[in-house]
């Protein structure tokens, strides 16, 4: 039971329903009849000290598992029709969701293994486009396994979703102001079919190094350096290679090489305790 609930807790039965409890409740309660088993409901108890005090109405399939967000403000369910819904628990909202690509869903997990990600805004990319204007990002990430890792973004990998088309028409991808593509294509609590697997772009790192011993909570990408900070409040300053080392190592395949380290075999680093 989640700390943050207090004297509440959760029911599933394998049931298309929740069930909010009170532990200090006592009684039974009636809730109306569910008019649309297709859509979300939540009705409520008339006294407050009945049990259940609330009724969820996820799903027409049974609910197969919950989860709740390590700070209590979601709540994600999976159950039999194949769907995945994340809710806004505190205000009982539907916020987004998404199918299985073949199935029932059986479990879910909130879990969060990247605890730092910075755009690394000193480095220059190699390729341009004639016009000045980026066209491959440099960026990094740490996480829960003490390895950095970096990645090189282009523009063309970036996959605009596509566009609902009307009945009997065919859909479209986006042109225009990406953004504004963004802030409208998925009304809040839209459940989305699968997409293609060879719709989703899947990039892999440059470079994999394993800077700390300890589970990295941050970095911080400065002109002539790179940040590690690890739980344990060590951090660590790997200097950045000269140009000529950088791209000597560009052709060496970094990730493979545990002895290898972060940019380029010249690259040192300094440890340094919060």
């Amino acid at each position: 039971m989640p700390k943050f609930m207090g004297s509440m807790f959760i029911i599933v039965v394998y049931s298309v329903s929740l069930r909010q409890q009170n532990k200090d409740g006592a009684g039974d309660s009636s809730f109306p009849v569910i008019k649309d088993q297709t859509q979300f409901s939540v009705a409520h108890a008339r006294y407050s000290k009945s049990n259940p005090i609330a009724r969820w109405h996820v799903c027409q399939g049974s609910i197969n598992s919950i989860a709740f967000s390590s700070d209590g403000a979601c709540l994600a369910t999976v159950g039999r029709d194949g769907y995945l819904r994340v809710f806004d628990y505190s205000k009982e909202q539907l916020v987004c969701g998404g199918k299985s690509y073949y199935g029932a869903l059986l479990c879910c997990a909130w879990r969060c293994s990247v605890s730092g990600v910075a755009f690394d805004s000193y480095w220059s990319s190699p390729n341009s486009d004639g016009t000045g204007e980026t066209v491959m990002y440099r960026f990094g990430s740490v996480g829960q396994d003490t390895q950095l890792l970096l990645w090189d973004l282009e523009m063309d990998e970036i996959v605009v979703p596509l566009r609902r088309c009307p009945p009997g028409g065919s859909p479209t991808f986006s042109t225009g102001s990406q953004s504004s593509y963004w802030d409208n294509v998925c009304p809040l609590g839209t459940l989305l079919p699968a997409p293609s697997i060879r719709d989703v772009p899947k990039i892999s790192p440059l470079v994999a190094h394993r800077v700390h011993t300890e589970p990295l909570s941050g970095l911080i990408f400065n002109p002539g350096s790179v940040l590690t900070v690890c739980r344990q409040g060590h951090i660590k300053v790997w200097m950045r290679p000269s140009g000529a080392e950088s791209q000597s190592s560009n052709s060496e395949t970094v990730s493979s090489s545990k002895d290898k380290p972060l940019v380029s075999n010249t690259l040192g680093s300094t440890s340094h305790k919060q």
